[in-house]
């Protein structure tokens, strides 16, 4: 019986560790790039947040809720402050909604009344973020609250 070398099998392993290893590779980098659009849909989301919240923030002047909420100027600034920012998003279905309410000392966001006066702004973003290499889709949400700075005499800045 002829040996290894003689039937001309000499490297197929080499062949068979190589194509393992593409493989591997092929997929370690497909779940790289998955994950790394799903980071970037995150932190568009995040900055995207903070745009928006700064905007309406200016809108909250000492004004009951029902009554910046009844502005035009409410809708008209955010529409426009996520016009002018979705085109450097990454994903699909965007959405941003805000909401009135106020901040306590330690940072809880507390939604208001239509008949209280607010003086924080939080806006939540949202939008689907496609797979490349795997089926499906995943959502990438962030929030942000802005508030009004009060000067010394409780007047507003």
């Amino acid at each position: 019986m002829p040996d290894r070398r003689q039937r001309g099998e000499s490297g197929a392993v080499a062949v068979l560790v190589g194509v393992t290893m593409s493989v591997v590779l092929l997929v370690v980098a497909a779940f790289a790039v998955d994950l790394g659009k799903q980071r970037v849909g995150r932190r568009d989301m995040q900055s995207l947040a903070d745009l928006v919240a700064l905007d309406l923030s200016r809108l909250v002047d000492g004004r009951t809720t029902s009554a910046i909420e009844a502005d035009a100027a409410w809708t008209t600034t955010r529409l426009h402050a996520v016009e002018q920012n979705d085109d450097f998003t990454v994903g699909d279905d965007l959405e941003v909604t805000a909401v009135l309410g106020t901040l306590d000392e330690s940072g809880v966001f507390t939604a208001t009344g239509a008949a209280d006066v607010p003086t924080a702004v939080e806006v939540t973003a949202s939008v689907d973020v496609s797979r490349a290499f795997v089926p499906g889709s995943g959502g990438a949400v962030r929030s942000a609250v802005a508030t009004m700075v009060f000067a010394d005499d409780s007047s507003w800045v």
